[in-house]
């Protein structure tokens, strides 16, 4: 029943569209032409057939897509099943932002922990008497 409704309109809409299709490609093919003028050259050229003309190819494309849409986009729009269990969620473990430095290393005076002086400058290890 969706299939029937889905493709009957989709058919229609084209026919009924197909006019101001043929128009369309008229004005791109001729940008010097305005809406009456290509609409006065389309019905020169094809007469009524005009209305209907060239609406049989964009049927078959638009039955190529929707083919193509339901067999292989078909799963993509399927709803993902959610499982009820909760998994256990742990949180990561904090790492500290600047190092501590070790009690064998001391601290550098007049040098903040964690800044480039620190970073860049020579190790001093003070030894052991």
């Amino acid at each position: 029943k969706r299939w029937v409704s889905v493709f009957s309109m989709s058919v229609f809409g084209t026919y009924l569209s197909q006019g101001l299709h043929n128009s369309q490609i008229t004005m791109q093919a001729n940008p010097h032409l305005g809406y009456v003028g290509a609409l006065k050259q389309v019905f020169a050229v094809n007469g009524l057939a005009a209305l209907w003309k060239g609406a049989e190819a964009r049927v078959g494309l638009l039955l190529i897509v929707a083919f193509l849409n339901e067999g292989l986009l078909k799963k993509a729009w399927q709803p993902v099943e959610v499982s009820q269990t909760k998994a256990k969620r742990t949180k990561p473990a904090k790492k500290p932002l600047v190092s501590k430095p070790t009690p064998a290393a001391g601290h550098v005076k007049g040098v903040r922990r964690g800044s480039i002086g620190a970073a860049t400058g020579p190790a001093t290890v003070p030894q052991a008497a």
